[in-house]
């Protein structure tokens, strides 16, 4: 089983994430409404879980009919998965330039653990979406579950990607490496969450990057 973790403390909706849903396109018209849709839907599933999270509410706190949500969107799930769809797009597009970019030349791998925290910490609502989901699956569709697990194992890859541009080789530990980073990156910002006065977000984060630090110089001294 593929692992997957992720949570952080709640946040402020940004525009970015709503626009790149990946449902079809709305009139004209209609574009400003179904923004407010979605705001309002991420919002209430930061607040009350999906579960909780009714098409009259969405709609209430989006100050739209429900016939607007129903002709954006189709019923409840529909606009939950399309929140999900257009955050996974964001957090995949964000991870590949964070990756991709800056790592391009060879960095040292300690780098690759600051530029994920980046990446953590800007977008702490979206991934308080993706934590209530993971967490309701088995009361969530096949379609959404697939996506769910279809995101995790795109990031990890991605992260993996970066070790191997860092290290100047392939390896297959490298994605079995990503997940344990993100794990421990999230990890520490939810027990953050949970208890702020005992858990060190800084201090867990250096231990993350000495763990990807002392596994890529090891291997790089038996290679």
């Amino acid at each position: 089983m593929t692992p997957f973790s992720l949570t952080v403390p709640i946040g402020t909706v940004k525009e970015d994430s709503v626009n790149m849903v990946s449902s079809p396109a709305p009139r004209p018209r209609g574009v400003a409404t179904r923004r407010r849709l979605l705001a309002a839907a991420m919002d209430l599933v930061c607040e009350r879980g999906a579960a909780g999270t009714s098409v009259g509410a969405v709609c209430e706190r989006a100050g739209a009919a429900k016939t607007a949500l129903y002709w954006h969107f189709g019923n409840k799930e529909g606009i939950i998965y399309a929140l999900l769809d257009g955050i996974a797009t964001m957090v995949s597009s964000d991870l590949a330039t964070l990756v991709a970019g800056p790592l391009a030349e060879r960095r040292p791998a300690d780098e690759i653990v600051d530029v994920l925290k980046r990446f953590v910490c800007t977008r702490k609502q979206q991934l308080q979406v993706l934590q209530v989901l993971v967490n309701e699956r088995a009361n969530l569709s096949k379609k959404i579950c697939e996506r769910l697990r279809g995101l995790n194992l795109e990031n990890a890859r991605l992260l993996a990607r970066s070790f191997s541009t860092s290290a100047g080789r392939q390896d297959p530990n490298f994605e079995l490496l990503a997940f344990s980073a993100i794990a421990l990156m999230l990890g520490s910002l939810w027990m953050h969450q949970l208890d702020p006065e005992h858990v060190d977000v800084e201090r867990m984060v250096d231990h993350v990057r000495d763990l990807v630090s002392t596994y890529m110089h090891r291997e790089r001294g038996q290679s």
